[in-house]
């Protein structure tokens, strides 16, 4: 085996600042070089790639005749060693590769040509931290992971501990192996809504499909909570996985509060009744006894008017649980918002903004906004114009404290 180092002398004058394509493999004329005699003894006569003097300082490998289908790019900030007669050449520090629209960042890679594969992996530095995660960007997926080993030409790989996102959902998986038309099936496989790298809570499946813009598939599963499993286990689910608004059940989060004990919030469903209305329902359960309700309806006509209706309902307990005849309060919140375009009637305007929230929503709710507001408003509107000189405007409001 026949291992050779770039030297910086030997690199044309524009790559001297870059030595990412110092040397390339047995297939490549070597611009550094200009007997051709003296590359006769060592390059095959069969040579399917090649690369003209002029294109050296592009750091590109271009097809003449091979399983490589296109012009592939990259670059290193270290060093590049070829091995001549295996045809691999390794990339040190800060590696980059740019294939047919696929890009991939490394501290190490590894690209083997008769395979049409590159190896992607980081490297350790003195304190033993790892520097220059591997991380893959193709069309509109991009992901973090340990390991990638890729193909080229068939656009599959395997991939180890890997992090990425479909939609508002963080997937981590141990071994992942990615298909053409990008179709993934991952082994101990991670969901969750935190994007933590270590995350608070997530659902885990042993196995799991993903389908680009369709949907992902699980088989059976269990809700973990800070790394505990809990008695929450589905046989097997679907989650929608499309970026286009879409009915379907809301994922929720989990945790842990010193008051109301473990829970999950926003568990709920979302149904998109047409282009002009839709709805949503979500509540929170928890393990205190305590409970929420709420509802959200939505709707919009174009250069007419919009307005949504906003629903809930708590049942809060008092004292400890496990106490009995505990007493408990009832939470209530409504609102009621409506707006008219100024293009339906530029004559007349009339808007909408009702609030009521009673002491107890507000001092058990999640959101900061309601527990912080004190007093709520309500106002309604109405305004006229007519005869072009004469104005009639309408208006009723209330305050109050919660």
């Amino acid at each position: 085996m026949q291992l050779f180092q770039a030297d910086s002398n030997d690199i044309a004058p524009s790559m001297a600042g870059n030595a990412a394509d110092s040397l390339l493999n047995d297939s490549i004329a070597y611009a550094g070089i200009e007997d051709e005699d003296a590359l006769s003894d060592t390059l095959p006569s069969d040579s399917t790639y090649q690369i003209p003097p002029e294109n050296m300082d592009d750091g590109t490998w271009i097809k003449q005749s091979s399983t490589i289908e296109d012009i592939l790019d990259y670059t290193a900030i270290d060093s590049v060693y070829v091995n001549m007669k295996t045809r691999i050449a390794h990339l040190y520090s800060e590696a980059k590769v740019n294939y047919t629209g696929f890009n991939l960042e490394a501290n190490y890679m590894e690209i083997n040509l008769p395979k049409s594969e590159v190896l992607a992996r980081p490297t350790k530095d003195s304190t033993g931290m790892e520097m220059g995660i591997p991380h893959f960007e193709d069309g509109s997926n991009a992901f973090d992971a340990k390991e990638i080993l890729y193909n080229f030409n068939t656009e599959k790989g395997i991939i180890k501990d890997v992090m990425t996102q479909q939609d508002e959902i963080y997937v981590h998986g141990n071994v992942v192996k990615k298909y053409e038309n990008d179709v993934t099936f991952i082994k101990n496989a991670r969901f969750t809504s935190c994007d933590l790298e270590v995350p608070h809570f997530d659902l885990r499946a042993f196995k799991a499909k993903i389908i680009p813009e369709k949907s992902i598939v699980l088989g059976s599963a269990m809700m973990f909570i800070e790394n505990i499993p809990t008695p929450i286990v589905l046989p097997f689910a679907v989650l929608p996985n499309q970026k286009k608004r879409r009915s379907g059940i809301i994922i929720p989060s989990f945790g842990q509060t010193r008051r109301a004990g473990f829970f999950f919030e926003g568990l709920g469903f979302y149904l998109n009744i047409n282009d002009y209305f839709d709805w949503k329902i979500e509540g929170d359960v928890y393990t205190s006894g305590n409970w929420e309700l709420r509802s959200e309806f939505r709707y919009a006509l174009r250069y007419k008017f919009s307005g949504n209706f906003n629903f809930g309902y708590s049942w809060i307990y008092q004292g400890e649980r496990g106490m009995p005849d505990r007493p408990h309060q009832n939470g209530l919140k409504i609102q009621w918002s409506h707006s008219q375009d100024s293009k339906a009637r530029p004559n007349s305007r009339f808007s909408a903004n009702v609030n009521y929230t009673n002491s107890t929503y507000s001092s058990y709710s999640n959101s900061l906004n309601d527990y912080l507001t004190n007093t709520t408003s309500s106002n309604i509107s109405y305004s006229l114009d007519f005869a072009q000189k004469l104005h009639l405007s309408l208006n009723a409001g209330a305050d109050y404290n919660t």
